[in-house]
């Protein structure tokens, strides 16, 4: 009797020794499973939240009226920049608007006057059916009426970037007399003759006597004041403001009729290191 009951007694005592192992690691499993799937759960809303955010961002937004934006008349902005709307809806347009839009979007210095054309032509070539299949496309609750509108948001340049722009090839002057405020007629345009390349862009378009007497005045190392007021006399004298209308288009600037063109030659500024290294050599 005595064996058989140290023997239920040791067995026992093992039963419970397996019970509290198998209760522990069932309990650290079960810790791990909770932490991994809480981890898994955030990688899940992070990554969703994310993906959201990627997608809203495509140069599409809706604006409605109302407290809650959900009233309409509702304008459909679209950036030109960030959008790809030929890709995505090139197919719904009218043929002479898809060639407008696309003659703006391929120049390299989009004007807000092209912009504004564009608009004019999108409000009254493109329906509300169109407009249906539009927002369609794009993503977007469509609501009974909505307008369409491009925008041109400029990119921001740095520092330096912004000072080269600033003494750049083209400059666009208004008459002395007029009022500040106010674009009135007539305009110079202005063109410095080192940075801008005149020839390149609008060659075809001037008479072949300036043209060889704008190549020759390149040429020169040693441009004078003199051969530059030539030129410009030869300038206002050949070319016609139909002429000037078709220049200022490949410059996409805005053209006021009267508008003269003037060739400047601003003097070079030099490092005053480099300057200095060559004195003291």
């Amino acid at each position: 009797c005595d064996k058989h009951l140290k023997i239920n007694i040791y067995g026992e005592v093992h039963l419970l020794f397996d019970y509290f192992i198998i209760k522990t690691l069932f309990n650290i499993l079960n810790l791990k499973m909770k932490f991994v799937t809480t981890s898994l759960l955030k990688i899940f809303i992070f990554t969703f939240i994310i993906g959201i955010l990627i997608l809203s961002i495509d140069g599409v937004k809706l604006k409605c009226k109302g407290f809650f934006r959900k009233k309409p008349p509702c304008t459909l902005f679209i950036n030109i920049e960030k959008d790809k709307f030929l890709f995505k809806c090139g197919g719904l347009l009218p043929r002479f608007f898809y060639q407008k839009f696309q003659m703006l979007v391929m120049q390299r210095n989009k004007s807000m006057y092209g912009v504004h054309n564009i608009n004019t032509i999108a409000n009254e070539a493109l329906d509300q059916r169109i407009m249906k299949r539009i927002c369609s496309n794009l993503r977007v609750r469509y609501r009974q009426p909505t307008f369409i509108k491009f925008i041109l948001v400029q990119r921001r340049f740095p520092f330096r970037g912004r000072r080269r722009s600033r003494s750049g090839s083209l400059i666009i002057s208004l008459n002395k007399n007029t009022p500040i405020g106010t674009k009135k007629p007539p305009c110079t345009l202005f063109i410095n003759v080192h940075k801008d390349k005149f020839l390149l862009r609008v060659g075809g378009l001037i008479p072949g006597f300036l043209r060889q007497k704008y190549q020759s005045f390149q040429n020169y190392r040693r441009k004078s004041v003199k051969q530059l007021n030539n030129m410009n006399e030869f300038a206002s004298e050949m070319l016609n403001q139909k002429t000037i209308q078709t220049i200022c288009r490949r410059y996409s600037v805005r053209y006021q009729l009267p508008t003269y063109i003037k060739f400047i030659a601003p003097k070079r500024r030099f490092n005053f290191r480099r300057r200095s290294r060559s004195l003291a050599e």
